[in-house]
Order: C-alpha cells, then sequence, then structure tokens
C-alpha cells in the first residue's frame, strides 16, 4: 500500500446555523444548544412564502441575500440572479487564503484545485422570472468551482463530486489526492448546502426514503432516534502538503495523516441502505495507510443518521474496524454534530472536518446534543466507543488523533484521520518598532476591520501579526498605517479611529540634495533599525580609505536608497544636486564601486539653480497625469525646502524619509503607502523570520444580491410602517437615484455624478430624503458622500431611518393638498406673468411650444390617438382656459371641451416636406380665453413611418411635463394595445390647480418672507441690465427675434470638466456657469453680471407627476473680482449657488416685483442672459416596440438676448447658443462660443490665474517666459 503524505490545514472558512463564526461553534459544540429553529420571516419573504402557514423547523442560515458583488467586480444585475451558493463560497473562499496568511494576489496563478461538494439549490427554477446568460452561468452547478477559479485566477483543477452525504468530506479526499501526485501545490475543499425550497409542516411526511425525523430533531445513538432533519451550511479548508507547509511557515490547525475512500457496492441491503461492512473496510484502509494504531484515536467523530438502523450499523462497522487490532473497550468517546446542527447534506463532511479542528485547537471533545436514553441496539458496553455526553479534555501526554466517517447515501464512503500539529515554529526576533497596515476596498471597512482584529490578535506575537497583515493580505485602494512599538501601541491604532486615504495614480520621485549631515549617533540608531542600511553602510565604508564628511554623507544616501529598494520602493525618477548627483550616478551605475571615493573627493558644483529646478518640477507636475510623489533620501534638504516654500507646488506630496534620531523611516513609510505607494512585502521580510498567523479576514460588506422582483414586492408590502434597518435605507436610495437618473441598476460605490447625477438632480433628492429621514444635506454631502454605500453610512449616523413625514416646518413635501374646484381659480404666478405679457406683445405664439417625434414601428394609429386624449382628460391643465376679472387673472377648468388629435396619411410625400408644413402650424395663435392650449396630428408618412406633432402653450407645460406626458402616454398605449380598451389612467393626487392655490398660501407663509429677505440681500442694488456690446441698436420696444448655433466639446475636454468637478467638489453647473459669467465680463468689462437659470422646481415628490407650469427662473448674481483667481472665484461661487438653491420655491415674478433695479420695456427685466445645464441632449425615448426620435424645429425666437444651453452627454458636453438676432450677429455669437471653449480649456489646465489674466484665445501673453531652456544643476 503507498504510504499516505500527510497534508496539512493550513485555512479555513465556513458559515453555519446559529455561529457568528467557526469558532463561535466551539460555543454551541460545548454547551450541547441545538440550532434547529422555526422558519424565519426574513426567509419567508426572501422565498415568497405565505406567512399564514406552517413551516417545518430546519437549522437554517441568515444573511443568504447578503454578497459583497463589488469586492468581485459583479455588477448587482448579475450578482442578484446568481445561486446564493456561489456568492457564499467565493467569500468562504478568500477568507479560507487569507485565513491562512496568504494575499489573494499572491494566490493568483496558483496551481491551487478547488474540490467541492454540492448539490442543485434549485434557486434558478423558483426564484428568476427571467431566464438570461447571467442567471444561466450563475446557477450552474457545474459552475461552483469555476467561478471560484475565474475571480481567484487559481489554475488548478476544480471540480463539483456529488456523492450525497458524503460529498464535501470526498471533495477533502480528492484534494489530498491532488496533493500526493503532486498536481496541485494547494488545494481548496470542502462543500455547502442552501435549502431554498420551503419544507412545510408536513415535510416529514412526504419524506419518501423515510429518513426525516418528524420531530425535526436528529437524536444520533439515541433510543428514540427517528431520522435527522436538513440544515444549511459551507466550509471550506485551505490545504497544503505538510512538508510544503513546513517549508513556508505556515500556522498548522490540523494534519491530515490520511484518508480513504470506498463504496458500500452489493454488500447492503440496498442502494440507499448503509453496509457495515464497507464502513469497517475504509477505515482499516485510512488506519492501515496512516502507519496508525488504532487505539491512538481519542475521538470519533460518526456520521451518525439518527435513525432507528443506521446508527447501530455505523457501530457495528467502527467496532468490527477497531476489533482488528484491539479488544479494549470505550476507550474513544464517540459524537455526532448533527445533534446540534442537524444534517448539512453536502456539506455535512466538511463540517466534521471543521469540528476536529476546533477540537484540537480548543483541547475539547465535544459532547452529543439531545442523548436522553441509549439505542437499545447498539452494544456500547462491547465497543471500543462510548457515546460522549459532556466535554472531555485531550490528555496532553497522548497523541491528540480524531477520526471521522461520512457516509453518503449513494454508497460512497469517506474516512479521515486528523491530528493535531505538534510541531512548532522559533519565534521571531523581537524588533525596535513595527510597520503595520489595513486597507479596503472602500472607506467603511477599515472600522469594520479594525474592530475584529482586536479579538483575534490576542494570543500571537506582534511581529507576526504585523507580517500576516502586511503580506498576508492586498493592499487595496483605502489604507491605513502605522509605526508600532508593542502590542499596546497596536491595540491603540486598532481602537483609535484614523485617518483613511485613497490611493492616487503616483509618479515616485527621490530627491538627494547632498547637504545633510549625518550624525555619529544617527548612523549608529539607522544602523540599529535598518538592516540593510547596516549592511550596505559598513560594506562601503570598509572600501574607503579616507572618511570624511562628503563619504560619510554619501554612504547614508547609499545605504538609505537601498534600504528603500529592498522594501520594494522603486523610485520612477532620482534627482540629485551637489552630491547627490554623485550618490545618483553610482546607484544608476555611472560609477563604479572602484571609482567612488575618487569621484566623491573631487566633485566641485556650481550653486543649485533653484529657478531651474522649480520650472523642471512644475513642468514635469503638468506633463503627469499622476500625482508627483517627492521622497528626499535623509532629510529635509535644499531641493524640499524650496518646493515646499512655494504656493504653486501645493499639488505635490513631499516627504523626508529621514528627520531626526526621535522619528522612524516607518512614519515616512506609512504615509507613502497610504497614498499609493506598494512595498514589496516578500521583499521586506525576507530576513525577518515571521510566521503566518490565524487571524481575522477581510469583512465582506452585507450588500444586498437578491432578485429585484422579490426584493421591490417586499418593499412594497413595509411602504407605509417604520423601516429602520440598513436593507431598506440603502434600497430605499439605490430605487431614489435610479429613478433620478434613469437607469435600472446602480451598484453600493458607483458614483453618482460618474452617471450621470447634477446639481439639479441633488436638490430633488435631498427633498425626498429629508422627508424620509429627517436630515437635511448640504450640496456639498452629495459630493463627498457619493455612493449609495457613503451615503447611506452617512444618514445612518444622522438618524433613526423612517417614512414618518413630521419634518413639515422645513419640508414643503406634504404641505400641497387638493382643494375644491371652484367656476374661477387662482392662476400661478407663471400663468399670471405670461398672461401679462401676452396682452403686451405683437406675437401671442411667442410661449408655444411645438414638439415633432418620428416614430418607427408598427403603430396601432387608434390606440395611439385614444392614448392622448386619455393624457389630456387626466391632466386638468390641458382643458383649462382664462379669465379676466376685475384686472386678475383666473383659470377655469372644463368638464366639457374638445380635443381631437388628427390622423393625416401623406404616404408618398417628402418627409422634408410634411415637416414644412408642419413649420407653419408652429404659429398656431392659442386664444387662452377661450380655447384648450393643446393641438396634436398624427401624420402617416411611410407603412412603418409617421410624425407625431404636438403643440402646446407653455402655460399649461414646462420642461419637465413632456417627460411625464410620454410617461403617461407609453402606459395607455400599452394597455389599449393589449387589449384593455376601458383602461383608464389612476386618478392624480393633486392637479396644477392645487399648486396654484399652494403657491399663493406660500406666498405668505414665515419660509417666504424668509426667501424674499434672502433676495433683497442677495439682489441689494443691482443695476438690471448688463453692458454687454450689441452688433445693433436695441429696438425701443424688447423683441423676441432668434437664431441658435449648436457646438460641443470634445470628449477629452468633457472628461476634463467632469475630472475638475469631482477634484474639487463642485458641480458642472457650478463650473461652466462661472465660466460663462466670467467671459460676460470679459466681454462688457461689467463686474456686476446677472444670469438666469431655470429650475424645474419639482422638489415637492407630489408634483413628480403633475404637467403644468412648475418651473422656477433663478438670478445668479456674479460679482466679478479681477484680483481673484478662478479657482477663489468659482468656490466663492460655489458657495452663493448653494445658497441660492435653499431659496428657489419664491417665484421669480415675487422677486422683480420687490427688487428696485433699472427696468425698460426695451429689454428683459433683471436678467438678459440665461444658462442651463442638462444632463440629457435630446428628448428620444421608446414603448411598445415603437421609436421615438424627436425632430427639431428651429422656431426662429430668442427670449433672452443670449440663452447658453449646454447638455451632458455620457462622454460629451454638447451646447447650443440661442441669440436674439435683433442683437447681434451671427459671426460674433460664433466668436462667443469659440471663446467659451478656449476659456474652459485654458482655465482648467490655469486655475490659479487671476481672471483679467485668462487668455480668450490662442493668443501668446508676452509677459510669460519659459525658463526651461537654461542650464540646470541637478541631474535625473
Amino acid at each position: 500500500m503507498r504510504k499516505f503524505e500527510k497534508v496539512a490545514i493550513v485555512g479555513i472558512s465556513g458559515k453555519f446555523p446559529g455561529a457568528e463564526s467557526i469558532d463561535d461553534l466551539d460555543r454551541i459544540y460545548s454547551n450541547k444548544i441545538d440550532c434547529i429553529k422555526p422558519f424565519s420571516e426574513r426567509r419567508k419573504e426572501l422565498l415568497k412564502l405565505d406567512k399564514t402557514k406552517k413551516y417545518f423547523d430546519v437549522a437554517y442560515l441568515d444573511g443568504v441575500e447578503y454578497f459583497d458583488y463589488d469586492f468581485f467586480n459583479i455588477s448587482r444585475q448579475e450578482a442578484a440572479c446568481m445561486d446564493p451558493q456561489q456568492k457564499m463560497l467565493l467569500e468562504l473562499a478568500c477568507e479560507a487564503i487569507e485565513d491562512a496568511g496568504y494575499s489573494l494576489k499572491s494566490a493568483r496563478g496558483s496551481k491551487t484545485s478547488i474540490i467541492l461538494g454540492a448539490h442543485n439549490s434549485h434557486f434558478f427554477d423558483d426564484y428568476l422570472e427571467e431566464s438570461s446568460g447571467f442567471a444561466a452561468i450563475g446557477n450552474f452547478l457545474d459552475t461552483l468551482a469555476g467561478r471560484i477559479a475565474y475571480c481567484l485566477d487559481l489554475h488548478g483543477q476544480a471540480s463539483i463530486v456529488e456523492t450525497a452525504c458524503s460529498s464535501s468530506l470526498y471533495a477533502v479526499y480528492e484534494a489530498c489526492l491532488r496533493l500526493n501526485a503532486g498536481e496541485a501545490d494547494m488545494a481548496l475543499a470542502g462543500g455547502i448546502t442552501l435549502e431554498f425550497r420551503a419544507k412545510y409542516d408536513d415535510f416529514a411526511e412526504q419524506d419518501v426514503l423515510g429518513i426525516i425525523s418528524p420531530r425535526a430533531r436528529c437524536k444520533t445513538f439515541d433510543e428514540e432516534a427517528d431520522g435527522i432533519n436538513l440544515g444549511e451550511g459551507a466550509g471550506l479548508v485551505l490545504l497544503k502538503r505538510y512538508e510544503d507547509a513546513i517549508r513556508d511557515k505556515d500556522s498548522i490547525y490540523a494534519v491530515i495523516r490520511s484518508v480513504s475512500s470506498n463504496q458500500d457496492g452489493a454488500r447492503s441491503n440496498s442502494l440507499a441502505a448503509p453496509s457495515s461492512a464497507a464502513q469497517c473496510e475504509v477505515m482499516i484502509d485510512a488506519w492501515e495507510k496512516a502507519d496508525l494504531n488504532p487505539e491512538d484515536i481519542g475521538y470519533f467523530e460518526a456520521h451518525g443518521t439518527g435513525t432507528k438502523i443506521g446508527d447501530p450499523i455505523e457501530v457495528l462497522g467502527i467496532t468490527e474496524a477497531f476489533r482488528k487490532y484491539t479488544d479494549k473497550k470505550q476507550f474513544c468517546p464517540i459524537g455526532s454534530l448533527k445533534t446540534n446542527i442537524s444534517h448539512l447534506g453536502s456539506a455535512a463532511g466538511i463540517s466534521s472536518v471543521l469540528k476536529g479542528v476546533l477540537s484540537l485547537k480548543n483541547n475539547k471533545k465535544y459532547p452529543l446534543c439531545n442523548l436522553e436514553k441509549i439505542n437499545s441496539l447498539i452494544d456500547f458496553n462491547n465497543s471500543p466507543v462510548y457515546p460522549i455526553t459532556e466535554v472531555e479534555r485531550w490528555d496532553e501526554n497522548k497523541p491528540k488523533i480524531m477520526a471521522m466517517s461520512g457516509l453518503g447515501v449513494s454508497g460512497t464512503n469517506v474516512h479521515l484521520v486528523l491530528e493535531d500539529n505538534k510541531l512548532k515554529f522559533d519565534k521571531a526576533d523581537d524588533e525596535s518598532e513595527y510597520f503595520v497596515t489595513i486597507s479596503g476596498k472602500t472607506s467603511d471597512i477599515i472600522d469594520d476591520y479594525k474592530e475584529i482584529l482586536k479579538e483575534s490578535t490576542e494570543n500571537y506575537s506582534l511581529g507576526d501579526i504585523c507580517y500576516t497583515l502586511n503580506a498576508g493580505r492586498n493592499d487595496y485602494e483605502f489604507r491605513t498605517s502605522a509605526k508600532v512599538k508593542n502590542k499596546k501601541e497596536f491595540l491603540d491604532f486598532l481602537s483609535t479611529k484614523t485617518a483613511v486615504s485613497q490611493i492616487e495614480e503616483n509618479k515616485l520621485l527621490f530627491l538627494i540634495s547632498g547637504d545633510n549631515v549625518f550624525s555619529e549617533q544617527e548612523v549608529k540608531i539607522l544602523k540599529e533599525k535598518y538592516p540593510v542600511f547596516k549592511k550596505v553602510y559598513e560594506e562601503l565604508y570598509n572600501e574607503m580609505s579616507i572618511k570624511n564628511e562628503k563619504i560619510l554623507k554619501v554612504l547614508c544616501y547609499v545605504a538609505m536608497y537601498q534600504q528603500l529598494i529592498e522594501w520594494g520602493i522603486t523610485p520612477d525618477k532620482i534627482i540629485g544636486t551637489g552630491l547627490g548627483n554623485i550618490v545618483v550616478d553610482y546607484v544608476t551605475n555611472n560609477i563604479a564601486l572602484s571609482d567612488l571615493e575618487i569621484e566623491i573627493n573631487k566633485a566641485e558644483y556650481n550653486e543649485f539653480n533653484q529657478i531651474a529646478f522649480e520650472n523642471y518640477i512644475e513642468s514635469l507636475n503638468k506633463s503627469e497625469k499622476n500625482s508627483l510623489v517627492l521622497v528626499e533620501l535623509g532629510k529635509s534638504g535644499k531641493m524640499t525646502d524650496c518646493l515646499k516654500e512655494k504656493n504653486n507646488h501645493k499639488s505635490l506630496k513631499i516627504f523626508n524619509m529621514y528627520n531626526s534620531i526621535d522619528t522612524s523611516m516607518l512614519d515616512t513609510l506609512s504615509s507613502l503607502y497610504d497614498i499609493g505607494i506598494n512595498i514589496d512585502w516578500n521583499k521586506y521580510y525576507s530576513a525577518k523570520g515571521n510566521v503566518k498567523v490565524h487571524i481575522a479576514t477581510y469583512p465582506f460588506r452585507k450588500t444586498l444580491a437578491w432578485p429585484k422582483s422579490i426584493i421591490s414586492s417586499i418593499q412594497q408590502k413595509k411602504n407605509g410602517i417604520e423601516v429602520d434597518t440598513t436593507l431598506e435605507l440603502k434600497e430605499f436610495l439605490r430605487n431614489l437615484w435610479c429613478k433620478e437618473l434613469d437607469i435600472e441598476e446602480i451598484n453600493d460605490d458607483d458614483d453618482f455624478f460618474d452617471l450621470g447625477a447634477n446639481s439639479l438632480m441633488t436638490m430633488n433628492i435631498d427633498s425626498i430624503i429629508y422627508k424620509r429621514t429627517g436630515v437635511k444635506l448640504d450640496f456639498d454631502d452629495f459630493y463627498t458622500y457619493a455612493t449609495i454605500n457613503d451615503l447611506e453610512k452617512y444618514l445612518k449616523s444622522k438618524c433613526k431611518f423612517n417614512n414618518s413625514t413630521n419634518q413639515a416646518e422645513n419640508s414643503i413635501s406634504n404641505e400641497i393638498i387638493r382643494i375644491e374646484r371652484k367656476d374661477l381659480m387662482k392662476v400661478s404666478y407663471n400663468q399670471r406673468r405670461m398672461l401679462y405679457t401676452l396682452e403686451t406683445v405683437e406675437n401671442s405664439s411667442l410661449y408655444n411650444m411645438p414638439f415633432v417625434f418620428k416614430i418607427e414601428g408598427n403603430l396601432d394609429k387608434q390606440s395611439f390617438i385614444n392614448s392622448l386624449k386619455q393624457v389630456v382628460r387626466r391632466h386638468e391643465i390641458f382643458h383649462t382656459i382664462y379669465e379676466k376679472k376685475d384686472g386678475e387673472y383666473y383659470q377655469k377648468i372644463l368638464n366639457e371641451y374638445t380635443f381631437e388629435p388628427e390622423f393625416e396619411d401623406r404616404r408618398g410625400i417628402f418627409t422634408e416636406d410634411i415637416l414644412e408644413n408642419l413649420r407653419n402650424c408652429i404659429n398656431h395663435k392659442f386664444d387662452l380665453f377661450s380655447e384648450i392650449p393643446v393641438y396634436s396630428k398624427v401624420i402617416q408618412a411611410s407603412d412603418n413611418e409617421y410624425l407625431w406633432f404636438i403643440n402646446m402653450h407653455h402655460i399649461v407645460a414646462d420642461g419637465s411635463s413632456l417627460a411625464v406626458f410620454n410617461k403617461d402616454l407609453a402606459l395607455c398605449y400599452d394597455q389599449y394595445t393589449k387589449g384593455n380598451t376601458d383602461y383608464e389612467l389612476p386618478e392624480l393626487d393633486i392637479q396644477y390647480a392645487d399648486f396654484s392655490e399652494w403657491e399663493h398660501n406660500f406666498i405668505n407663509s414665515e419660509k417666504s418672507k424668509k426667501q424674499l429677505e434672502f433676495w433683497k440681500t442677495e439682489l441689494h442694488n443691482v443695476k438690471g441690465i448688463l453692458n454687454f456690446p450689441l452688433d445693433k441698436e436695441r429696438p425701443s420696444i424688447q423683441t423676441f427675434n432668434g437664431s441658435k448655433i449648436d457646438f460641443r466639446l470634445d470628449e477629452e475636454l468633457s472628461a476634463m470638466c467632469k475630472e475638475y468637478c469631482k477634484d474639487n467638489n463642485v458641480s458642472l453647473y457650478m463650473l461652466l456657469e462661472t465660466i460663462y459669467a466670467i467671459e460676460l465680463y470679459r466681454y462688457s468689462n461689467d463686474n456686476d453680471v446677472c444670469i438666469g437659470s431655470p429650475m424645474s422646481n419639482r422638489r415637492n415628490e407630489s408634483l413628480r407627476d403633475i404637467i403644468g407650469f412648475i418651473a422656477n427662473t433663478i438670478v445668479i448674481r456674479n460679482k466679478i473680482n479681477p484680483d481673484e483667481s478662478f479657482k477663489e472665484t468659482l468656490l466663492r461661487n460655489k458657495e452663493n449657488i448653494s445658497t441660492i438653491y435653499s431659496n428657489i420655491e419664491l417665484p421669480y415674478e415675487e422677486i422683480i416685483t420687490n427688487i428696485k433695479f433699472e427696468r425698460n420695456i426695451s429689454y428683459s427685466p433683471l436678467i438678459q442672459y440665461m444658462f442651463v445645464l442638462q444632463n440629457f441632449n435630446g428628448i428620444d425615448f421608446e414603448f411598445c416596440d415603437l421609436k421615438m426620435k424627436y425632430i427639431e424645429l428651429n422656431t426662429l425666437s430668442s427670449m433672452f438676448e443670449m440663452t447658453m444651453m449646454l447638455y451632458e452627454n455620457k462622454n460629451t458636453i454638447s451646447g447650443m447658443l440661442e441669440y436674439n438676432t435683433d442683437l447681434f450677429n451671427q459671426s460674433t455669437i460664433n466668436k462667443f462660443i469659440n471663446t467659451y471653449k478656449f476659456m474652459i480649456k485654458y482655465i482648467l489646465n490655469n486655475d490659479e490665474v487671476t481672471l483679467d489674466n485668462i487668455l480668450l484665445s490662442e493668443e501668446i501673453d508676452s509677459n510669460y517666459i519659459d525658463t526651461r531652456d537654461k542650464r540646470e544643476d541637478f541631474s535625473f
């Protein structure tokens, strides 16, 4: 028989019923705790089960709905439809590897096999409503192991085994074979069982095999044993050949002395029945391979079926195996974990292995649970084993050897022998200081990680803890680190909230000024602390015949450089001056060791050229996309001193590697690590002799990853009741942002602004969050907490999440109510201003809002027309006319009205001719006092192409209203085309008339009075007109003739804008509006620039589904200070705009009525120049297989002298400048656009430039002199 080569268990992980961790199983086993429990309400929700029914008690796991998908770069959409078994095993695989002291990075590409026992969870069949590639791959049983191999890049064999109850122990057997055969260097082995098919109260009665206990309890070896129960669990072990583990200084939990497997064959009464002969055989085989005396077995973990017949057969097989070697009786206790955590199916065998690990680790032999009276069919009196009823201790004077069996209903048996690891490593030498790092993929992980580390590091030396944390964990994006001298300082570090840094892409430069002086005491300390420094310094010292100050300086610099190189820190550039040039030449092999002393002594240098050096660093800083990190080798020298003095080098990160006797190079190393300078941990620890230890592994985030349809259903059921869990808050935020951004999915760490969020959206989001949480967010908060995870954590720290609406004092969310309908009702302030304007201008079609959509697809004409009529019927504002009485305007809602969309068949006519005809319809003059202000027609242009034209007056709608109209239209059309011809849109809670009434009430509120006071202060002494140079004489009465020019910022410039905004915590709106204001100033030389900007004004949730002219205009007053830098102006404007956002409910009409300024009928009051930023370009949409493409009709009008309208698209920013043709020539507008684009690019690269020095075109500033061609006294 071939001798079995021992296998070491070096890492473990698992999830088991009732246990917080594997270590917590010690509490369960020691105290004979029964983990079977009633079906949880949460699991019923997740499985969409009827809560009124009774369910069978099972040992279920909690938290199966969570998975840290972002950690594995898996989308939330894919994660939601993955089999939870795949998700759980992925996290457990990482934990097992890290528990062994290996980083996931170090395991990548390794010959690590993965063998898992598992069975189909039926998750795909029962809970996924739609099939997809994600769902298919995510639910194949065959991909359980493959998913781990793929995500972790493991190159050994990956396979699934199914031998029923013995599956996971058989997986360990297979893994050991692979290791013994040299086919793998490491192996992950184990299994999982998750149950997603409901077990009703009659589960045991319906059991066709008759092995399920009706009482739902497994009573192994008990007289009343009547079967097993089912449970959920998962476990993995990381295995290595024992000799390899010793060589690699792995901490070994336990050693597998041997493992064997066989088959019942025809030796049992039936396929599903056990065979004592086969069980006896597999035990003997394992013992022989282990060269084991069975009398040394001190504890036996039985398979423990808990059946009346199965238990006696197993004990008979055990007895027969022992009798081959000994006649001793009752010397070996026998137990079974099934009495605690039930039968875990495919995870049963690995559960036994992990119980064995705990037994050896904690020096405990765990008792049986539920044992009251021994099964009368088992003769324990004459058996070598006896049922253990209380905790027993291992005899420290005897071998600690444990045996365990896994018996499958398939007939496959496995027996494994486990023993304690006796070999202990020598303790590494103590050091005077240690370096410790903690990192995470998200910033909030750090504090969680620190907390669990405090609990797991108590029994290990500080050197081994730091070694394991540094070399045995990945270096992630968010980091904190420290130098510690002892265990107390380490625990203080864990207990104290430390700064967490997010790494950047860096370019590392070493600076060697050459002017440091190192005292004998400093050299002595450096040599004591840093072995490489000592070795290099002494080797060079011995080579020098003269030991003068210059020589010793160079030796210190070279030794320090080599110390950093040995730590794995390699610079991108080295720059020296003075003696530093010699060091640079030597370490870059331009000076040989034999010539070093000569070169040092003959070196003479000119005075340090500070200006040239600064110019070089500045040019390098501007040319590099990555941040510059400059490390002075030694104390602060002339190079770092001059850089620190210059304010324009704020963006540089400057460090001294060494400062004084009282400081440490590890302090600087910590700072470098935190900003993203990685350390080669293999080099760092190459000579230290530390051992890997079992300490806390990466704390995965509990992120919801469950089918969206189920979670949505849960949320709907909980609507209206208090919800105070992280889950509900997170999903609330996710749904809120998805709706606002109009996207299907958003992951927990997606940046809102990367997905298209803007400042206008944050106002809407803020009001809804305030209603739900009572927390009022500032604009900066959205940039600081720009992900679901960050925002959720911040809100949870501020309040208890609830659905109450008791925040009425500052929120208008619950103030708009439906009022009684009267014959005449108040108009809104927007409507009043518009009605007044229409009575004073000749062009009454000026405020028409015409839209044309090309419809592609098989249009059901009648359903479409009926849908249009239904939308108009739903919104009262469409069937409202106006009346003037006693000098006041009123609105009158009509119950009887005529709206009949027209249909024309124009097939055979050129589309352009049709559009020309529609242009004539644009100028239809609505008589607002007698006819409803909406008109529509549908034109068939070809068999599958139609044009839909709708013209509505601005008095009934704003820009946001069209989206509401189209949403309602799509809902109706979908129902009508499905045959539901009686469908009606639900009645709205409020209509536009209710908003008008609310607005009048708001004007009399304290909040309105405060806002009016704000505007009076903000616009105090405002002139009312911007003196922009015009091409033509201004008409005596304002005109509205206009045109527009389209333009775009290219992808590179658009990306620069967005990146600049993120870096400076400003919105794109703030950036581009500020530049627009500065351009207006530079053209007009007027430093008081008032710009108008429309706001949707729909922060109130109840207004989201309303059609009407709700938008408000705000005034942004830009007070220009020419001596300010652009950045200072931007930040000041940011504060101003943020304050304005808090005062936007007051109608513009009310503002200009109460403000004193110069007025004239030849121009718009207060604002003549507008700025608009939207987060989309175009209003195309699709529904029911119809594609609706917007066709723009140039209306040749302009409400203002100039309107800058920008659209934020996915990769670019496009724009349109609308202008009054009675004031400007086209050439002037083209120049204005080109200047605007140039200014953006120039400013983004020079944001410290003062406003009057901003270049407006590619002109050369004669004051700018490039001095970089001068000779420089430094090398690199």
